[in-house]
């Protein structure tokens, strides 16, 4: 049996999805062979095989071209110069850092800057009965010991929305050490925020001036305000590059 087919295109995703459904229903299972569904799966393909075929000049194909994962990337196409899609654009900070001009929490020079350590726990889950600090506060530049009992009345040991994110453990500690997990991701970045150093400056009127390497100002604005018990416009946070968020 000889069969002649002519196709043509106007519309053409309409109608070729029109001649794929009338080969389902008009079609039937006529034949008594067991691979007949695969001979009519074939012939779908061949079919969708033949209208890309034939469509490929005339209409723009919306099957994406598969390339291979490479270390290097060219960049040398693009739609527009508003485009910013897959193109190398430097961040506002990236100057600042590739030259040294960029100032991190350590470049600040403060005048009698006190140190802040944490003290961890060596038991996980261990109930913690007393505090002995009268030996490391003999020790030569320790001013003193801050524990929750510290925080100011109105303030809180859990400022952040998660019950982990506390500011010190009142009688059991989590985790053995705090150290959970490490994380890197090779960026340049990852140094500099990671550390969630910070430097705090009192002033007058309950007001505190906090230096952060938080990428999240506004979280550190809301948190030490709880933690304080003090409005949160009395927290200024400065972060000297790459913020995430901010609040106005």
């Amino acid at each position: 049996m000889k069969t002649e087919c002519h196709l043509t295109f106007d519309g053409l995703a309409k109608h070729s999805e029109e001649l794929l459904k009338a080969l389902d229903e008009d079609v039937i299972c006529f034949s008594k062979l067991s691979d007949f569904p695969y001979r009519k799966k074939l012939a779908h393909a061949a079919l969708l095989e033949l209208v890309e075929e034939t469509a490929e000049k005339t209409r723009n194909t919306n099957v994406e071209e598969e390339k291979p994962l490479e270390t290097l990337q060219l960049f040398t196409e693009w739609s527009e110069e508003s485009d910013a899609c897959g193109r190398p654009l430097a961040t506002q900070s990236s100057d600042r850092c590739t030259t040294g001009e960029a100032a991190f929490i350590g470049d600040l020079k403060i005048k009698d800057l006190t140190h802040a350590a944490f003290v961890l726990s060596t038991q996980p889950h261990a109930k913690i009965a007393e505090i002995d600090t009268s030996l490391a506060l003999e020790q030569e530049g320790v001013l003193g010991y801050i524990s929750i009992k510290d925080i100011p009345e109105g303030g809180t040991n859990n400022p952040g929305l998660s019950p982990l994110n506390t500011l010190g453990k009142d009688d059991t500690p989590i985790f053995a050490g705090e150290e959970v997990r490490t994380v890197r991701t090779g960026a340049q970045e990852h140094t500099y925020m990671e550390t969630q150093s910070c430097i705090a400056i009192p002033g007058e009127d309950d007001e505190w001036i906090i230096h952060s390497s938080s990428q999240a100002p506004a979280s550190i604005q809301l948190h030490a305000s709880v933690a304080l018990g003090v409005p949160s416009h009395k927290i200024i946070v400065r972060v000297r590059f790459n913020i995430l968020k901010t609040e106005g």
